[in-house]
C-alpha cells in the first residue's frame, strides 16, 4: 500500500467521532488489477427507475450534452466518508488498509476508462451498532434511513459510503451486495442524507467475498448510471447510446453473447453496470462518462466545488549523469549523479517538493540523498497536475563498489510536498541498474559467432571494437556503441573468423585481417577500405595469426581452412 500523509481534524457530530483528514490520492494505479475472480451471484438492490423516469432523464442529459458538447470533462474530485458499521463482536470492523484498497480499486476502474473522476478517502467513521449492522436495508423498517440520517456528513460535497452486513450465506432475508439511492430515480436533493451508497463488508477489498466490481458499480449508480440491462431488449434501455442492450435473464456470464439479436452489438458483459463476473468487468463507455458528468452537473453540482489540496507524485524516470567514465551508465566502481524526473499525475499543484533516497543494498553508498525543487537557478519549481519536471543541478550522488555484482539496486524515493496545512508524502520503489554494459550496448540485431578484438586503429587514443557476424559483415564500433565511418565492411559470406590486427604492410598503420566462410581472406584498412581479398578453397573460420616469419620486418598472415575432407595451413604476404 502506498504511504499517506494525514491531515487530522476532530469533528464531533451526533455524539460520534469522525477522524477527518484528506489523504493523497493513491498512486501506482497501473500496478493494481481492478478485477478478481469472484462470481457475482447476488444482485444489486438499487431501486429501479420507471420507464418514464429513464426517458425523462435521457432527455435531460441529452439537453445538457447539446449545451456542453465542446466543454472539456473537468476533473471531478469526490471526497469519500467511509462509515464502517460493525457488530459488538467486531464483525464488519474492516481495516483501514481494506478501505484504502477499495478506494484505490475504484480509482483503477474510473481512471482506466478516462472518466476524469477520482475518489479521495477523506475519513473513516467507525460505528458499533448491532441493529444497524445486521438490519440495514431499504425495507419497511428503514433502518438504513435512521442510520444514514444519524451518520451522514455533508452529502453535497462528500460521497458517504456505508459498509454493513447485507447478506449472510444461508441466512435468507434481504440479500444484496450493495445498493444506491440514485439521483434522478429517487429525486433527492444533493444534500439529502440518503445520498451515497451501501455495500456489504464482505465484498470490500480484501474481504472473504471480495467483489472488485461492486463499489465501482454502486458509484456508477450514485453518478446516474443505470444497469445496461435496465429494460432488457426494449427502449429506453439504460439511456446511454453506446452500451448495447442485453436481456436481464442472461447477465451472469463473461461469455460473448447477443441476447438482443434485433439490436446492434453483443451484450456488454465487460461493463461495470452489468452483472457479469468480476474478472471481465473493466469498462465504462464514453457515453457513460458523458452521462456521469452531466448528472454531476445537474444533481451533484457541489462536487464541482471540491478542490484538490494534494498532488499525486510519481517517479517518471531517472538518468545517470557525470558518472566516472562519462558513458551515462552506472558501472561497478563508478560514482554518478542520479537525476529524477517527477510526474504530478493528478490533483493540485505540487509545491515545496523535495526527495530523499534510501537503500539497504550494500553494493552502493549514497553520498548525497537529498534533492530540493526549491531555490534552483530557475527559482522554486512547482509541478502542475499532468506535468513532469526535474531539478537543474541538484541530483542524488551515489557510488558503487568496484567489485559489486551487477544487477538492480532497489531504492526508496520519498517524495514530500505541500504546505504546513496540507502536507503530502509518498514513497516509491525504484530499481537503479548497476551494469557492466557501456552506453550504446548491448547491440541488437547482429548474429555474432566470433570473438571481437579491441584496438585503436585510427590512432585517436581511444580503442574501437571490431567483430565479424553472420550478417556477412565485419563491424566496427566505438566505445559509445556508434558504428565507425566505413563500417560495416561487407563480405561475401558469414564472418566467423575472429579478426587479427597488425601493421601487415609496414606502413605505420594498423590493418584488420579476417576470413569468411566462402574462402576469402580480407585485409581491411582502419577506414573500412579493402586492401586485399585472397581466395582459396574451404572455409576460413579460425582467427589468422600475424607474425614476421622471414625476418623482413613485415608481418606474414598464417591461417587455416576447413573443407569436407580436411583442411590446409596457409602463410601469405600482405600482397597475396
Amino acid at each position: 500500500m502506498n504511504q499517506f500523509k494525514l491531515h487530522a481534524v476532530i469533528i464531533f457530530f451526533f455524539n460520534l467521532t469522525f477522524l477527518v483528514g484528506q489523504k493523497g490520492f493513491v498512486s501506482n494505479l497501473e500496478n493494481r488489477d481492478p478485477a478478481s475472480t469472484n462470481h457475482r451471484g447476488i444482485p444489486c438492490a438499487t431501486p429501479d427507475p420507471t420507464v418514464e423516469q429513464i426517458i425523462e432523464s435521457k432527455a435531460e442529459v441529452d439537453l445538457w450534452l447539446s449545451q456542453n458538447s465542446s466543454r472539456d470533462r473537468e476533473q471531478v474530485i469526490i471526497y469519500v466518508i467511509w462509515h464502517a458499521i460493525h457488530a459488538s463482536d467486531n464483525t464488519g470492523n474492516i481495516s483501514d488498509s481494506r478501505i484504502e484498497g477499495q478506494i484505490e480499486a475504484m480509482n483503477v476502474a474510473y481512471s482506466n476508462n478516462n472518466t476524469n473522476i477520482s475518489f479521495v478517502l477523506d475519513s473513516i467513521n467507525r460505528v458499533e451498532n448491532d441493529a444497524w449492522f445486521t438490519g440495514w436495508s431499504p425495507d419497511a423498517e428503514e433502518l438504513d434511513g435512521a442510520g444514514m440520517q444519524a451518520l451522514h456528513y455533508d452529502p453535497a460535497h462528500y460521497l458517504n459510503i456505508y459498509s454493513v452486513q447485507l447478506w449472510e450465506p444461508g441466512g435468507g432475508g434481504f440479500v444484496t451486495y450493495g445498493y444506491t439511492y440514485s439521483p434522478h430515480t429517487n429525486n433527492y436533493p444533493e444534500s439529502h442524507y440518503r445520498q451515497g451508497f451501501t455495500i456489504d463488508h464482505k465484498v470490500v477489498y480484501g474481504g472473504s467475498s471480495y467483489s472488485s466490481s461492486t463499489a465501482p458499480h454502486e458509484a456508477g449508480h450514485y453518478l446516474g448510471l443505470y444497469h445496461t440491462f435496465q429494460t432488457d431488449c426494449a427502449a429506453p434501455d439504460d439511456a446511454v447510446d453506446d452500451t448495447p442492450r442485453n436481456d436481464s435473464e442472461y447477465v451472469q456470464t463473461c461469455n460473448t453473447q447477443d441476447t438482443c439479436p434485433s439490436d446492434p452489438g453483443n451484450d456488454p458483459v465487460e461493463n461495470y453496470m452489468n452483472y457479469s463476473d468480476d474478472w471481465c468487468q473493466t469498462v465504462f463507455t464514453p457515453g457513460q462518462t458523458d452521462r456521469m458528468h452531466a448528472i454531476i452537473d445537474i444533481y451533484h453540482p457541489s462536487l464541482l466545488e471540491n478542490q484538490a489540496f494534494y498532488p499525486l507524485l510519481a517517479v517518471d524516470g531517472y538518468s545517470f549523469l557525470n558518472d566516472t567514465d562519462g558513458d551515462n551508465r552506472f558501472n561497478p566502481g563508478d560514482t554518478t549523479r542520479v537525476k529524477i524526473v517527477l510526474a504530478n499525475e493528478w490533483g493540485g499543484d505540487a509545491v515545496n517538493v523535495s526527495l530523499t533516497l534510501e537503500t539497504d543494498d550494500p553494493r552502493v553508498t549514497i553520498l548525497d540523498n537529498y534533492i530540493s525543487f526549491n531555490d534552483s537557478p530557475l527559482g522554486d519549481i512547482t509541478i502542475p497536475p499532468g506535468e513532469i519536471s526535474s531539478t537543474v543541478f541538484d541530483w542524488f550522488l551515489i557510488t558503487a563498489d568496484a567489485d559489486a555484482v551487477p544487477g538492480n539496486i532497489q531504492c526508496t524515493v520519498t517524495m514530500t510536498a505541500g504546505t504546513d496545512e496540507y502536507p503530502y508524502q509518498e514513497q516509491e520503489t525504484i530499481n537503479l541498474d548497476l551494469t557492466l554494459s557501456q552506453f550504446g550496448f548491448p547491440l541488437d540485431g547482429i548474429v555474432v559467432k566470433s570473438s571481437p578484438i579491441v584496438a585503436d586503429l585510427d590512432s585517436d587514443g581511444v580503442k574501437e571494437i571490431y567483430f565479424g557476424s553472420d550478417n556477412e559483415a565485419l563491424h566496427g564500433y566505438n566505445s559509445f556503441g556508434e558504428e565507425i565511418d566505413g563500417f560495416p565492411f561487407q563480405s561475401t559470406d558469414r564472418v566467423r573468423s575472429s579478426p587479427a590486427v597488425g601493421d601487415v604492410d609496414n606502413d605505420g598503420q594498423m590493418e584488420i585481417v579476417f576470413g569468411n566462410s566462402s574462402g576469402k581472406l580480407y585485409i581491411v584498412n582502419h577506414d573500412g577500405t579493402q586492401q586485399l581479398a585472397y581466395n582459396i578453397l574451404g572455409f576460413i573460420e579460425a582467427s589468422p595469426a600475424l607474425v614476421d616469419m622471414d625476418g623482413d620486418q613485415d608481418l606474414e598472415i598464417v591461417f587455416t581452412t576447413t573443407t569436407t575432407s580436411g583442411g590446409q595451413l596457409y602463410a601469405i604476404h600482405h600482397n597475396g
